[in-house]
């Protein structure tokens, strides 16, 4: 893993957050901090003739809360999750500089599942109905189309690139950040990670431990060259939870 050179410290400058807790950082906190569980909702699925349940955590709907795009318009949850939270971390001030290119912004996206939610109903439709067929098919199929949204809402030509793994991805999309940084391709960067509900990694999730609810959202990170934020001195190596608790997890970083 890339280590962050002292002389030039990469720090965080921006968070944003969208979870089951709400749609903002505060939300999360809020939520964190007073331990109410988040309820879960069930997401059912038909199977031969049966019905499959599996209990998630939800978004809570917010139609304020997506920002207002033309690209976004018909874009998946995914999507709208990862440009709330980009633009929290963000901030209004730093959007006019990436606008005219005084701030060369990155973008890195994380993602396991990928845009499933439209792409499973257009599929759906299309089995049944060919005629249906439609080149809309294709923008929400693809594993970069967030990315690629988030690039055109924030008028970025900089470096963007979606690295799809397990949910340690997000470590590694924060190492790509460190090194593009580094090597001066761009000012900043910012690393999100978004999925949206689906019942194939919802059920997925269950098969490693029936306790496990799986939660959709979005989390970014701004990372820039500033001596006065949390910094990032070391980065560990990313250790899966796919066959350790989190207490094992987290002795394993520390070491």
């Amino acid at each position: 893993m890339s280590h962050p050179e002292n002389h030039h410290p990469l720090s965080i400058t921006g968070i944003g957050a969208v979870s089951p807790a709400g749609w903002g950082v505060p939300a999360l906190i809020a939520a964190i901090t007073t331990s109410h569980p988040i309820p879960t909702t069930p997401l059912a699925r038909e199977s031969h003739g049966k019905t499959i349940t599996t209990p998630i955590r939800r978004v809570p709907e917010n139609p304020t809360a997506t920002p207002k795009h033309p690209r976004l318009r018909r874009a998946s949850p995914i999507t709208r999750f990862a440009a709330a939270a980009t633009l929290e971390a963000l901030g209004p001030h730093r959007l006019p500089e990436i606008a005219n290119g005084t701030l060369r912004l990155g973008i890195i996206f994380t993602l396991t599942n990928g845009c499933v939610s439209y792409s499973n109903r257009f599929f759906t439709e299309v089995l049944a109905d060919p005629s249906l067929a439609s080149p809309i098919l294709f923008p929400e199929t693809v594993f970069n189309a967030p990315s690629s949204h988030l690039s055109t809402l924030l008028g970025t030509t900089s470096p963007n690139d979606t690295l799809i793994g397990d949910p340690t991805g997000f470590i590694t999309g924060i190492d790509l950040a460190a090194e593009w940084i580094t090597r001066d391709d761009v000012d900043a960067c910012i690393v999100v990670a978004s999925e949206e509900a689906d019942w194939l990694s919802a059920e997925g999730l269950r098969l490693y431990h029936q306790d496990l609810v799986p939660a959709e959202g979005a989390a970014a990170i701004l990372l820039e060259k500033a001596p006065c934020h949390p910094q990032i001195l070391h980065l560990p190596t990313p250790i899966s939870l796919a066959h350790r608790t989190r207490h094992q997890a987290a002795c394993e970083i520390r070491t």
